[in-house]
């Protein structure tokens, strides 16, 4: 979707809002480099800049963030509903028998 995206924050990054003490690199300082426009959110304290998951510095991970007003809203009330699908893909080293062609498991949080 275009108003949406999901970026890699690297390990030893912060997200980085506006009023951060942090010093070392900033997603937000990244993503405003790498856009070719300029989205309003992206200066909108208030609204987390458009990003809508925060990891520590120390972690790494996939943050989901909103270029638009309206789709902020609309992933933030599918996260605040429980209502948010994630389908994860996985790269796995060795054999997997022959006709497997899908494995369904919980993911484990917390």
């Amino acid at each position: 979707l275009p108003d949406r995206m999901v970026i890699l924050k690297p390990v030893g990054w912060e997200v980085g809002v506006q009023d951060s003490q942090f010093h070392g690199h900033q997603l937000l300082q990244f993503v405003r480099a790498v856009v070719l426009t300029q989205f309003p959110i992206l200066d909108d304290n208030e609204h987390g800049s458009g990003f809508l998951h925060r990891l520590d510095v120390p972690s790494s991970g996939l943050i989901l963030m909103a270029k638009a007003y309206d789709a902020y809203y609309d992933l933030r009330l599918q996260l605040s509903a429980g209502k948010l699908i994630r389908d994860y893909m996985v790269l796995c080293h060795g054999l997997i028998p022959p006709g497997r062609e899908e494995i369904e498991v919980h993911v484990q949080t917390g």
